[in-house]
């Protein structure tokens, strides 16, 4: 029985169109060269005069130097939205790959959240946080810009919802205005930001996802999206918190060392020494019963106090003959 040529044809594009879909590294993934006959198109020329229209022109980039499959001449590259809005204009089923964009979706925003760069001292940066000293620092801007290209929404309806409907406090102080590209001043969008360094602000911000989850009007879709982008929002904020507790840990003990009336030189070898040692005798995964010792053999260290770390490791290894 012979295999319709078509329909494996249609069915290697409905593939290629998933894996399109799932590449969160193009924002532009779909090329008019690649996907005419997709469209029931027989000529690019006839595809690109339909995609010549002023309402496209937002979401297409123009490619002069690309080959086409019927002649060579400019391709237009397509995202992902006004491709499924081709779809639903020239009447084609989505059904086979629309669960790809949403999953593409949920990639982005993931790898977004984890993303955590490391600024090193007097290095320039674009995050939005200013006057940020040297460490890691979340890039994600939690704002409702944000959220809404998370969950789908428009960001004006969002924000709208946000200062009417919930009455949110920090709208007042935490209001901007930013359009899709962040910089010309052509449909600009209030949003809310929860940006701030060691700021409560950010806990507000999950909480503001939980109340858009109970009281926003949302699709099962959008729906799903919002619990994952909560989820994704979480970790960040345990990673923020988890960062800013080291950071707090070495501050103190930089002013425990500053606030010692009578410092003492120390061999810094020696120090480790006497630590690796007592780490052995006292932490934890070595003596489950040691926490309280490695506890006050750690105070030790922090101020560098090397006479006394060495008289608690002879102290206990006498003990223990």
């Amino acid at each position: 029985m012979r295999i319709n040529e078509p329909v494996i044809q249609h069915k290697n594009m409905i593939e290629e169109i998933k894996t399109s879909m799932l590449n969160v590294d193009l924002e532009f993934p779909f090329s008019s060269g690649d996907y005419f006959k997709f469209f029931n198109y027989s000529f690019h020329r006839d595809f690109k005069r339909y995609l010549d229209k002023p309402k496209f022109y937002k979401n297409l980039v123009f490619n002069e130097f690309e080959k086409v499959v019927s002649r060579s001449a400019e391709t237009i590259s397509m995202n992902r939205e006004i491709f499924l809005e081709i779809c639903k204009h020239r009447k084609i089923d989505t059904s086979e790959f629309i669960d790809s964009y949403f999953q593409y979706h949920k990639e982005r925003v993931r790898k977004s959240t984890e993303f955590f760069p490391n600024l090193k001292k007097d290095e320039k940066h674009t995050l939005n946080m200013f006057n940020r000293p040297a460490g890691k620092y979340y890039s994600h801007s939690l704002n409702t810009i944000n959220l809404s290209k998370a969950i789908l929404v428009d960001p004006f309806d969002l924000y709208k919802f946000c200062v009417t409907t919930l009455k949110w406090s920090n709208a007042a102080r935490n209001a901007g205005v930013l359009n899709s590209l962040l910089y010309t001043p052509e449909d600009n969008i209030p949003f809310l930001a929860y940006d701030s360094i060691e700021s409560e602000y950010r806990l507000s911000y999950y909480n503001l996802l939980r109340l858009i989850l109970e009281e926003y009007p949302l699709t099962d879709i959008q729906k799903e999206l919002l619990v994952h982008y909560q989820s994704c929002i979480k970790e960040l904020i345990n990673r923020v918190v988890a960062i800013e507790h080291k950071k707090r840990f070495y501050r103190d003990k930089a002013l425990a060392l500053k606030a010692q009336e009578t410092p003492v030189w120390v061999d810094d070898r020696r120090l480790k020494a006497s630590l690796r040692a007592g780490a052995k005798l006292f932490h934890p995964d070595k003596n489950p019963e040691g926490l309280e010792l490695f506890k006050t053999f750690n105070q030790y260290y922090m101020v560098r106090d090397l006479k006394n770390m060495d008289k608690m490791i002879e102290r206990y290894k006498s003990t223990m003959q």
